[in-house]
């Protein structure tokens, strides 16, 4: 080296923490694109009936493309519980908030309704009747019960409901939370894992509990 000169600085790759990194998320070019995915992912059709390209390009990016945190994130969510969530959710979806179902079909095609509302940018809600009243938060809610119901073991269910009991019967995350420890779960799930979840906005024993739970 010349005098005077100095040497370029090195960077060091990060450390690895042993995890795969998450896969990137689905781009979706266009609704065509998007059929071919659902199909091929959940052995179903998710028909656009009346929804219009671009609410069915939102809906498949809240699913599983760029405005999801459910890609690759939480370790313990499948393929078939995320079908299961979908049809639960159009199923449901006019009991949940505002969202109104016209017609639709569960089974081997589901037709979505022009009414079905999917906001990219809805944040969770906490103290209301349940923590976001979009087809997001519902299809997030059913996808907690899925995780609840068909992963966690009895003990894990029971480690659940002895850490919130001091929060059933109460609105601290949502009066409909507050029901029981399952309802808790997925109303509490429902807001963690959407994509405009601000950390500490939910009780902190809740929050550390998801974070070495499902991711």
């Amino acid at each position: 080296d010349k005098p005077g000169e100095s040497k370029p600085v090195e960077e060091k790759p990060a450390p690895s923490t042993g995890k795969k990194p998450a896969p990137p998320p689905k781009q979706f070019k266009d609704m065509d694109d998007a059929e071919v995915h659902f199909t091929r992912t959940y052995k179903t059709d998710l028909k656009p009936g009346k929804l219009g390209e671009k609410e069915y390009l939102k809906l498949a990016s809240h699913v599983d493309g760029e405005n999801s945190r459910l890609a690759g994130e939480f370790k313990m969510v499948k393929s078939a519980f995320k079908k299961r969530a979908l049809e639960q959710a159009l199923e449901l979806g006019r009991d949940f908030g505002n969202s109104t179902l016209g017609n639709y079909r569960l089974g081997e095609s589901i037709e979505i309704s022009k009414d079905v509302k999917v906001d990219d940018k809805a944040k969770p809600v906490f103290g209301g009747h349940t923590v976001g009243g979009d087809f997001g938060t519902t299809y997030r809610h059913e996808l907690g019960h899925e995780l609840y119901n068909m992963v966690f073991s009895g003990a894990k269910r029971k480690e659940w409901a002895s850490r919130v009991d001091k929060y059933v019967g109460t609105s601290v995350v949502s009066r409909y939370g507050g029901t029981n420890p399952s309802e808790l779960f997925s109303e509490s799930f429902a807001a963690y894992s959407s994509p405009n979840y601000e950390r500490g906005s939910l009780p902190a024993d809740i929050e550390t509990w998801l974070d070495k739970t499902v991711r």
